[in-house]
């Protein structure tokens, strides 16, 4: 995680637009003002969207909502800038090991369990790097020659497993309804431990 969690109840409006004109309105403006060299050299932009985007995230939805714009704005210029010549991707990472994520780790009390725990999102048990990401954009922009609108997830798996993750308390006996996790587990789902699914995270480390 980049920023620190927010509930819902405590997001404010300033603090939303503030978030919004650094991810989104910074991101635009760089892209447009760019535009009219990069239609010229047949050049391409890669933008950084978000895993949270697609997944959403608890107490995160400033940041989720800022990075799935970026997400849609990348689609909607890949579209409008095919005319040119000019491919628009974005990377979507998982949790990448920055100054910034071991500045957030050190904020609580133990920062050695926090890194563990960024690790743990990941099915290949470990953060991705920013070399790693590099990577992703040196294919995006010189190999991928037919790739344009994509967002590319550079997660290590995060956003793979099916898993339990109700936060609504139990209702017990016979009255709490036919639709419940019981009947789901009866099927053959929901077992297991705890992973990231399509909404949400969870613990999924199997390595």
């Amino acid at each position: 995680m980049v920023l620190p969690p927010t509930k819902l109840d405590d997001v404010t409006v300033p603090d939303f637009l503030s978030l919004l004109q650094l991810n989104v309105f910074g991101v635009f403006l760089g892209c447009k003002y760019a535009l009219p060299y990069l239609r010229r050299t047949k050049g391409n932009i890669i933008n950084m969207g978000s895993l949270y985007a697609d997944l959403g995230i608890k107490d995160g939805l400033t940041y989720a909502a800022s990075k799935a714009a970026v997400i849609s704005m990348t689609k909607c210029m890949a579209i409008h800038e095919s005319q040119y010549g000019v491919r628009v991707n974005c990377i979507s990472p998982s949790n990448i090991l920055t100054g910034m994520w071991k500045r957030y780790a050190a904020l609580g009390p133990n920062p050695a369990a926090a890194i563990q725990e960024g690790k743990d999102y990941q099915l290949m048990g470990r953060f991705g790097t920013p070399e790693e990401v590099a990577l992703a954009a040196l294919f995006l922009a010189a190999d991928g020659t037919f790739c344009t609108g994509l967002n590319l997830m550079l997660t290590g798996g995060a956003e793979l497993g099916f898993a339990k993750k109700s936060q609504v308390a139990p209702k017990l006996g016979p009255s709490a309804g036919g639709n419940s996790q019981d009947s789901s587990e009866e099927a053959g789902w929901g077992t297991g431990d705890r992973s990231a699914s399509s909404l949400g995270w969870g613990e999924e480390l199997t390595v």
